[in-house]
């Protein structure tokens, strides 16, 4: 796995990314996400995207004080490449790099048959209030690392 900075990402890395992202991704088109300041990604010897977790970080809003929120986003494993653990890597990779940022949790956004991996994980769906800037139509999942929210989180921006 290799975490680059998305202002380091060369062309070509970029569009194989973007592609991967895109095969794998039906909500993309119809709704806008923040994009993810850093990618966690397994290359293939070809320099192909293979898997990938993005990291977002935000200040937000959690039980109505002042958070730091780390975001894990964009999670997709290449067809032929799944069930090699890869997907499980990159997220614990970008949990890791949220924690030595110094978050207070982690949140993420998945459709509800990925809730059992997260799960695995240590990510718990969330059922408190959420606050975003447009609907949300997946399942919120937290994972507490300095602070556990428990009634309220507001990301005061676009979901990841």
């Amino acid at each position: 796995m290799t975490i680059v900075d998305a202002k380091d990402l060369t062309p070509a890395q970029h569009t194989s990314l973007w592609t991967l992202l895109a095969d794998s991704y039906e909500h993309g088109a119809r709704q806008r996400w923040a994009y993810p300041e850093t990618h966690v990604v397994a290359w293939s010897e070809t320099g192909l995207a293979r898997a990938h977790a993005g990291v977002v970080g935000r200040s937000g809003y959690c039980d109505e004080l002042a958070a730091s929120i780390g975001g894990v986003c964009g999670v997709r494993t290449a067809e032929h490449y799944r069930s090699l653990g890869l997907a499980t890597t990159a997220v614990g990779q970008a949990v890791v790099l949220l924690r030595e940022r110094g978050v207070d949790f982690v949140l993420l956004c998945c459709d509800g048959e990925l809730c059992g991996f997260y799960e695995r994980l240590g990510f718990a769906p969330w059922d408190g209030a959420f606050r975003c800037s447009r609907p949300l139509p997946q399942t919120v999942m937290v994972l507490p690392l300095k602070k556990t929210p428990r009634k309220s989180i507001d990301l005061c921006g676009l979901p990841w």
